[in-house]
């Protein structure tokens, strides 16, 4: 559909953007349901927030995603937020309704998804977090609020990880503690069923590895960070060793996907929406 005077408008807010495959996953759903809908990727640093939300009520927008470094900053221009964005802290997607801004946070839900396929229940796993920003609150919330009864927090700046356990075991009933990421904290590890990476960090520039793990079966090694790599260094590593991988563009397709259907009602192809993705993702490899 060729974009006119009566297309609705979606957009992704944040800085950097220009990496993002949202708005070709996005525009391939609206196409595929015929939807007059267009959406739009534009680069906003913290100060400039507040200005481009009220250009964008004024155009009345449809809604959009949050980004980096944005997800904590709207918080204080959202009208309305929804119960896992408040716990959270953090929103990744608004709604425009009749010029009130509402704020969810599709992190968490999109996080669980993939790995309720691979485990089913999260009751009784013992999980290794490395992170402890927003993409490893909304994991650890969703772990939480599962049953898991073990996370072990690993993080480069170890007062942040301590205050992520700290808001665990005050809310939840789950034993949380927090050491600074290190090779020789990796190692202490025992038993693991699930290991998850919510940090950008080069783990081989920081020269940690992962292959040194004893695994048992059935354990799964998680990153949140969607890679245009095939396998990130991370799960390539774990995958050796036996785990199986979870690699971050699904959780990526399935908070789009709850995103899709808060603006337009309406569920996009959850698998179309996959390949469309695996499809952006390849485009990006090329030279």
């Amino acid at each position: 559909m060729v974009p006119n005077s009566s297309t609705r408008l979606c957009c992704l807010l944040g800085d950097p953007t220009r990496q993002s495959i949202s708005p070709y996953i996005h525009n391939k759903s609206f196409q595929a349901l015929n939807l007059n809908y267009v959406y739009l990727a534009f680069r906003v640093g913290k100060e400039g927030l507040g200005d481009s939300l009220r250009s964008l009520r004024n155009l009345n927008f449809v809604g959009g995603n949050i980004t980096m470094p944005l997800k904590e900053e709207i918080l204080s221009l959202i009208d309305e937020l929804d119960a896992t964005a408040a716990k959270v802290g953090a929103c990744n997607t608004i709604l425009n309704s009749k010029g009130k801004l509402f704020g969810f946070n599709t992190d968490v839900e999109g996080f669980a998804r993939p790995l309720r396929r691979r485990i089913g229940s999260f009751r009784s796993i013992r999980s290794v977090l490395i992170g402890a920003g927003g993409a490893a609150r909304a994991a650890t919330i969703a772990l939480a609020e599962g049953g898991c009864r073990e996370v072990v927090i690993l993080n480069r700046t170890v007062e942040k990880g301590r205050k992520l356990a700290e808001m665990l075991e005050g809310k939840y009933s789950i034993n949380a503690r927090a050491s600074h990421l290190s090779q020789e904290e990796l190692d202490r590890i025992v038993d693991p069923n699930l290991i998850i990476n919510a940090s950008p960090l080069d783990f081989r520039d920081a020269k940690i590895r992962f292959n040194r793990l004893g695994l048992n079966d059935g354990v799964v090694a998680y990153d949140m960070v969607y890679s245009h790599a095939e396998r990130s260094f991370f799960l390539g590593e774990l995958e050796k060793g036996g785990a199986t991988a979870i690699p971050g563009n699904e959780m990526l397709i399935e908070q789009a996907a709850i995103s899709f259907e808060i603006w337009t009602g309406i569920k996009p192809d959850l698998s179309q929406m996959s390949i469309d993705a695996l499809s952006a993702l390849e485009e990006m490899r090329r030279p």
